[in-house]
């Protein structure tokens, strides 16, 4: 297996740069650029998830998180505000911590955040809510999505519900929520040449994988053993491991749209369907790839194997600027539609399967 591994990692590409400080500056500006100075923008990073007492599952922040300043880290909070005619991008994180630190880990801690990270000012997330209450009291209205930190909702709630004097007399506080994500959704459409990088990594690494688990196939090998390969390999390429759980069917398993069981063993005469990808720098490869345990196709699959591929090639050929976003998927349905009516799968004209 190790020499397996080691003659696919040597065609990978080099490992691309990590995202610059410069970069990540650029869309802090060009986000802030659609608020009002009396605007305040807060983004939370997601909770742990805890696996078994005192054990997590492994992290990954929000990708609002990672797409605006590229933390990584749990228990942070990022807030970007008007302040002395310019705007502030406030980052909380974990504190230094000797003791958690010998159990999980170091942590860059608050001076690491303001040396390494695109931010102007940092500070423990123990202070989160003291600033957060501060910063409600100047604000006319705040960007934040909800469900994601309580005690944040609370707090905003709170503010934008509070009908003191303070308020009565000199309008102070916020007047209304807005979910930020929709905003940065739209940013993140358009890739930079530093993105492309990252996501063609992860990419090469899921097709290497995936190269891998098609020499392994033979006749009684399991699902689970073929997953291990790809994720294996997605690991030993220097990801951070699967953007999602691994589908692995065989047979009847592969028709089920999101089998993770992956325990059943293969015959030569299936054929298995593999949905994998890693996940590099927060960026996400997926691959949908069947083939023949046995190597071979019997000529029905191969007809229906026909089928998908033509509709794929069809599919990447519509992918042209201009075309409607929906292109590529009229243009597969229609290809499917016309090969299942051909080997008389289906039984109706091609209209009325597209219909359906």
């Amino acid at each position: 297996m190790s020499k397996m591994f080691d003659a696919a990692f040597e065609e990978l590409p080099e490992k691309p740069l990590a995202i610059s400080k410069a970069v990540y500056r650029q869309r802090q500006q060009r986000l802030l650029s659609q608020f009002d100075v009396g605007d305040l923008i807060v983004i939370s990073a997601l909770p742990e998830a805890r696996r078994s007492n005192d054990v997590h599952y492994p992290y990954r922040s929000s990708s609002d998180m990672l797409y605006m300043c590229g933390w990584t880290d749990p228990e942070s909070t990022l807030m970007f505000y008007y302040e002395d005619g310019q705007w502030i991008s406030h980052l909380f994180v974990q504190p230094k911590d000797t003791l958690m630190e010998i159990w999980e880990g170091r942590r860059p801690g608050v001076e690491g955040a303001l040396k390494d990270w695109a931010v102007d000012r940092a500070d423990s997330s123990h202070e989160t809510l003291i600033h957060l209450e501060h910063l409600l009291e100047s604000s006319v209205r705040v960007h934040v999505r909800t469900g994601i930190n309580p005690k944040i909702d609370s707090l905003v709630k709170s503010a934008v519900e509070k009908r003191d004097r303070k308020r009565q007399h000199f309008g102070s506080g916020p007047i209304s929520v807005e979910d930020p994500s929709r905003r940065i959704a739209e940013m993140r459409l358009r890739k930079s040449e530093e993105e492309i990088l990252q996501m063609r990594y992860a990419a090469e690494v899921s097709s290497k994988a995936h190269e891998l688990a098609m020499a392994a196939s033979k006749d009684g090998i399991h699902e689970f053993q073929i997953q291990s390969i790809i994720e294996g390999f997605f690991v030993y390429g220097g990801t951070s491991g699967w953007a999602y759980p691994s589908i692995v069917g065989c047979g009847e398993n592969a028709t089920i749209l999101h089998y993770t069981v992956n325990n059943s063993p293969c015959d030569s005469n299936e054929i298995i369907l593999i949905d994998a990808g890693a996940e590099y720098e927060g960026y996400a490869a997926d691959i949908t790839r069947s083939w023949p345990i046995g190597g071979t196709f019997s000529e029905a699959q191969k007809e229906i194997y026909e089928i998908v591929l033509d509709a794929q090639e069809k599919a990447i050929d519509a992918c042209r600027v201009g075309n409607p976003y929906n292109e590529p998927h009229e243009v597969a349905r229609k290809a499917l539609a016309e090969g299942l009516v051909r080997l008389c799968v289906i039984k109706q004209s091609v209209g009325e399967a597209l219909v359906m």
